[in-house]
């Protein structure tokens, strides 16, 4: 979610939108709901902005589990309600206007003309944004889902969720348990399930889908007991659960959070902490103002990027994530699993890092580089870069400093990204289910990407929301946007990855220099032959 991106986006989806909108209302089983229908791509959507799914997590529901919404009077204007929960605040990272605020669980829905008219129930994407469990909102622009409904003929729900420290510190507690920004979803997946048939959406085909966080918060609900049932296929795009780096201990997220009271004034260093005292620890967190936790526990997980994460061993994660895939523990659930072919160069540009970035590193030392690569890398991985980077390494051209960051770029692309979706994809695929796998290496030509450059984390997000094919549907981004959304309509439908292996949107896919279908295995597979993400995966051997 790279804010180039989203400032190149944004300026064409603002056009893209009619302003003379008609109001809608909704019956839901909590109350109505005022929508308004738009017209994208010359076809009417309906479109219903912040509504609730939750009480607001606020007073005493801070960091508790989120309570199911209550019934309202009358009818809730949902045609302009724009929110985003608190977060870290992250250079160059804006939010499009959305109001920080703690009451921010709300969902955005929007619905195509087949359901408007009441056609045939459709199927439903149901997105989560990225961010690191850190920043981000579903009302960010780029997320805008109109196209994708419009064109896809599909459901799109988009939910917001309790970030950072508000939405992952585990207190080891029922006041504080841990992974309430899950929970949070699990209960946006539970109000869809209980009301998305009033919108003309069929709750048996329920497509979960999300790119980086959103993408592990994805495979998350595939692992958690929780949210069995909720949901009948998924969408993985740059992000597993199947990382170390992806989660932590109990005893390291009180750990953090001790020193988070700390800094507030809510303990006392070897006198009182969360494990002595939690339930007055906590309850004094709660009246303490959202922006200054969040702002402590920036300094003290300071250089390191995500402050809290997922946590295991309690009611959402009752495994270890790496157990319950290597075991098993998980239902059959159909997915389309994904990397981008240059996923770890978008680090680089979070926020950017523009002595890295330019084409040619040669004039810098060599010690310069390494220092600014590993600064760089460093702090999106948990502990030290281990002794499995100096392999990398040692395939650098000898005096060729661009060789060197395209060796750590490989190593962390790798680490992140690459092995965790070859791990994911043998395990996944042993219980029979279907696995398609995907690397996408399509720029966009309004990007500005370096010659080095090639698809870096997160910019495939404007060609899933339908932008290029917005701007120009005959051009090749467009097409490549149209054959995108069209599989995720086939594979929300039916499980395909298309209707009609041979049809356009098929040879769009496998032809332009982008998404390639790798594979549908029956049972376990040859995962060997198939390491071809990239240069680099089939030079290094992954190992769990």
């Amino acid at each position: 979610m790279m804010e180039v991106a989203k400032a190149l986006v944004t300026v064409l989806f603002v056009g893209l939108l009619n302003t003379e909108a008609q109001d809608v209302e909704r019956t839901t089983a909590e109350g109505r709901v005022l929508g308004r229908v738009v017209y994208t791509l010359g076809k009417a959507v309906e479109e219903y902005r912040g509504i609730p799914f939750a009480e607001p997590p606020v007073g005493h529901l801070r960091f508790r589990p989120p309570k199911p919404k209550a019934a309202w009077e009358g009818t809730l204007n949902a045609t302009g309600r724009s929110t985003a929960c608190h977060q870290v605040t992250v250079p160059g990272i804006t939010l499009d206007g959305a109001t920080i605020t703690e009451d921010c669980l709300h969902l955005n829905i929007w619905v195509p003309k087949s359901a408007i008219d009441a056609i045939s129930r459709r199927p439903v994407l149901v997105w989560i944004h990225g961010g690191g469990l850190t920043f981000g909102t579903a009302n960010e622009r780029i997320y805008n889902g109109s196209a994708l409904s419009a064109l896809g003929d599909v459901l799109v729900v988009a939910m917001n969720y309790r970030l950072g420290i508000l939405g992952f510190m585990n207190a080891n507690t029922p006041e504080a348990p841990g992974n309430v920004g899950f929970l949070d979803q699990n209960m946006a997946l539970r109000w869809v399930h209980r009301n998305i048939e009033y919108f003309g959406g069929d709750r048996e085909r329920v497509t979960l889908f999300g790119e980086s966080a959103g993408s592990i918060s994805t495979h998350a609900h595939i692992l958690s007991p929780v949210s069995k049932g909720l949901f009948k296929r998924a969408v993985l795009m740059s992000g597993i659960m199947y990382s170390i780096d992806n989660w932590e201990t109990v005893e390291e997220s009180m750990a953090k959070a001790d020193k988070v009271a700390f800094a507030v004034g809510c303990s006392r260093q070897g006198s009182m902490s969360l494990s002595s005292n939690p339930e007055e620890i906590v309850d004094c967190m709660r009246r303490i103002p959202a922006a200054q936790l969040f702002n402590a526990s920036v300094d003290v997980a300071a250089p390191k990027f995500a402050p809290f994460s997922a946590t295991y061993h309690n009611e959402f994660f009752p495994r270890n994530p790496l157990v319950a895939v290597k075991r098993g523990f998980f239902p059959e659930v159909d997915v389309i699993v994904g990397v981008t072919s240059d996923e770890a160069a978008g680090l680089l540009l979070l926020p950017p890092v523009k002595e890295l970035l330019v084409e040619d590193l040669n004039a810098s030392s060599t010690k310069e580089i390494t220092d600014s690569l590993r600064a760089a890398m460093w702090k999106f991985l948990k502990g030290d870069l281990p002794y499995v980077l100096q392999n990398y390494e040692d395939d650098v051209t000898e005096g060729d400093r661009n060789s060197l960051r395209r060796q750590h770029i490989d190593y962390v692309s790798d680490r992140l990204f690459n092995c965790p979706v070859q791990f994911f994809s043998e395990q996944h695929s042993k219980k029979g289910n279907k696995v398609f796998v995907y690397v996408f290496n399509q720029k966009w030509s309004k990007f500005s990407f370096p010659g080095w450059m090639r698809v870096p984390h997160a910019f495939d997000l404007p060609f899933v929301f339908g932008q290029p094919y917005a701007e120009d549907p005959s051009s090749v981004d467009g097409r490549m946007s149209e054959a995108i959304i069209r599989m995720l309509r086939s594979f929300s439908e039916n499980g395909h990855w298309l209707h009609d292996q041979d049809s356009r949107e098929a040879r769009e896919l496998a032809n332009i220099t982008g998404l390639r279908k790798r594979r549908q295995p029956a049972g376990a597979p040859d995962v060997q032959s198939e390491r071809q993400k990239g240069p680099r995966w089939g030079d290094h051997t992954c190992r769990s």
